[in-house]
């Protein structure tokens, strides 16, 4: 076979594979698909011109068309990628809803045992700011920890996940502190809502029974 022509390395695959050979054969026999570039706003007025010329072509069979970002889509949908995006998605979002409930709950119990001491501290001059450090202290440092435990575990599933691509973005500590500064700051809003409220009560309402 003659070579009449090279044309510059493209993506004829999902990003799962690097950029391989590829040879195309002018056969006009086996022609069965045509490719055009168009314009993308213009889509609707360009198959309503193309359609007559179609049908000059072949009168038989209807046009149907498909775009190669619609082609590429469909693609990775079918690899499966797309459904294990939504399903860690969902499930992370899951877990970190019942996380800060669950915190919701402890600093709750926490506060209300230790509303007389707080009370107590209050009427001995200690400020909003003292007592809501003091009792956010021991939450802060669960935090704290498991930020410890769970960076490095997700920072190695994430990259575990994108070996599977040749073409793939890389984690960069930026991503890393965007994560922790958004998880602290669930966490100190669940947390702060609870202790700043107490800190705040009036501590004779807390100290009348004594």
């Amino acid at each position: 076979m003659q070579v009449v022509g090279v044309v510059k390395d493209f993506n004829f695959r999902t990003m799962e594979y690097a950029i391989g050979p590829v040879a195309f054969r002018y056969r006009p026999q086996d022609f069965s698909m045509l490719s055009i570039a168009v314009d993308a706003t213009a889509m609707k007025n360009i198959l309503i011109s193309i359609e007559p010329i179609w049908k000059k072509i072949d009168p038989v069979h209807p046009i149907q068309c498909i775009s190669m970002e619609q082609d590429i889509d469909n693609t990775y949908i079918e690899s499966g990628y797309t459904d294990i995006l939504k399903i860690i998605g969902y499930v992370s979002f899951l877990a970190i809803t019942i996380a800060c409930l669950g915190m919701l709950g402890m600093v709750m119990y926490s506060t209300q045992l230790k509303i007389k001491e707080v009370g107590v501290r209050k009427v001995l001059g200690a400020s909003v700011k003292d007592v809501t450090i003091l009792l956010s202290r021991s939450f802060v440092i669960l935090i704290g920890i498991s930020l410890l435990i769970g960076v490095p575990l997700g920072y190695m599933l994430g990259n575990l996940f994108l070996q599977n691509f040749a073409y793939r973005i890389s984690n960069t500590w930026l991503l890393i502190l965007l994560a922790i500064g958004i998880i602290g700051i669930m966490g100190l809003i669940t947390i702060c809502s609870q202790t700043i409220k107490a800190a705040m009560s009036n501590p004779v309402k807390s100290l009348r029974t004594e």
